[in-house]
């Protein structure tokens, strides 16, 4: 489970700024890319959880529209956070638009991000020393915005021993980043009260690594997010 820089603390979370920073562990290959043919219309919700008690929830909605996709979500941390996110994509799975809204206690953030198939461009507004910032990046095909990160993951081809090199766009931050996603073993957990194999890796690149959970079978979700080192997870609810 998660762009404007406090915002983007939010589902990965509030406490921690995650997966800012370029790694070095990324070995030199193609970055992944979205198969929009993997895209499957669908409502996902995981609930927030810190030292064992249910703190929040993040949902998110994938639509299939007449031109492309939406992609929509809410992620809710009590008082501390609400924040909002859209992002439509076009026919083939590139993503167009990007939007935040949030509101973390008395203060409001914001950020807009326009793409094409070469070049994001766009502002945020957040508080703190750099309250406004614009961007104009170079981008390429594979470039996702990391709010989407947890609806493309499951789309990828996992298998223990690989990584997975992502290109990834902070859009509250005005950055392009590369992150690697290295699985590290496939596991069983109990879902329902039935076993559910499932993929386990780790994403660098940013203060914290952080460990994916993610169904092997398709149509595949995560099932948990966990930044390392810190208290706070995002895990599967049932339904």
């Amino acid at each position: 489970m998660a762009s404007l820089h406090p915002l983007r603390s939010r589902r990965l979370g509030v406490l921690v700024a995650l997966l800012l920073v370029p790694t070095l562990a990324a070995r030199a290959q193609a970055p992944a890319r979205l198969d929009p043919a993997r895209l499957v219309p669908h409502i996902y919700s995981l609930a927030a959880v810190a030292n064992g008690q249910r703190v929040g929830w993040w949902r998110y909605e994938i639509t299939r529209l007449a031109d492309g996709w939406r992609y929509e979500d809410r992620t809710q941390l009590g008082a501390r956070l609400d924040q909002r996110t859209t992002i439509l994509l076009d026919g083939e799975g590139r993503i167009r638009s990007v939007e935040q809204r949030a509101r973390m206690g008395e203060d409001s953030l914001t950020a807009d991000a326009a793409w094409t198939d070469t070049r994001v461009t766009g502002e945020s507004r957040t508080p703190g020393p750099t309250p406004h910032r614009t961007f104009d990046l170079p981008i390429t095909p594979a470039t996702i915005d990391d709010n989407f990160l947890a609806a493309v993951l499951p789309t990828l081809d996992w298998a223990v021993g690989d990584t997975l090199v992502l290109e990834v766009m902070s859009t509250g931050q005005g950055t392009v980043t590369p992150m690697a996603l290295t699985v590290e073993r496939g596991d069983t957990i109990e879902v329902d009260g039935r076993a559910v194999p499932v993929w386990v890796g780790t994403m660098t690149g940013g203060p914290l690594p952080v460990q994916y959970v993610v169904s092997r079978d398709r149509p595949r979700r995560v099932h948990r997010i966990a930044p390392i080192g810190s208290p706070l997870a995002f895990e599967r609810v049932a339904g």
